[in-house]
């Protein structure tokens, strides 16, 4: 599998046979269908055989493979965002994986304290902060949309970035 790395064209269909199976239950946990689940994973090796030339992987090629189903998971569900609308749960998963129950139960308690704090802000910074972090809006198209201009958005942005850095800081005694 070494050679996926040199770009041969029979390392690529080896790993494609080898590891597509898994990647689409992968894919499958992020996205509605498995047919969707499969084409995200088509999508992530015809990637790789237009860019094989240039590819450069400096870890395994599985934690490569499932990387890349991952990022490919979220551009498809950033696409699709106003078609299908999708817990936060399966975003966070998505952005954050972890390995043990552990670092599972951290990330929810940090993202639970998150959310308290994104709850705590003024109504207008919250909606700021909602619309371009959660949402993805640009800082113009929040402007055209909230009837104010880019510098309140990014003062709103920053107010509410700074409370999050204060806030999370605060509770966890400067450990984050």
């Amino acid at each position: 599998m070494e050679r996926l790395k040199d770009s041969s064209p029979i390392a690529i269909g080896m790993s494609y046979q080898l590891y597509f199976q898994d990647l689409c239950k992968y894919s499958l946990k992020y996205v509605s269908t498995s047919e969707i689940a499969e084409e995200v994973v088509s999508n992530v090796f015809y990637k790789i055989w237009i860019k094989r030339k240039g590819l450069t992987i400096d870890y395994s090629i599985k934690s490569y493979l499932f990387s890349a189903v991952r990022n490919q998971c979220v551009d498809y569900l950033r696409k699709t965002k106003n078609e299908n609308l999708y817990s936060m749960d399966v975003a966070l998963d998505l952005i954050s994986p972890y390995s043990t129950p552990e670092e599972e139960y951290l990330y929810y308690e940090l993202n639970n304290e998150i959310n308290c704090v994104i709850e705590s802000l003024p109504p207008r910074c919250r909606k700021v902060y909602t619309l371009s972090r959660e949402n993805g809006f640009k800082h113009k198209e929040i402007a055209s949309m909230m009837n104010i201009s880019i510098k309140t958005v990014e003062s709103q942005m920053r107010k509410a970035l700074l409370r999050l850095k204060s806030q999370l800081v605060y509770e966890h005694n400067g450990q984050l």
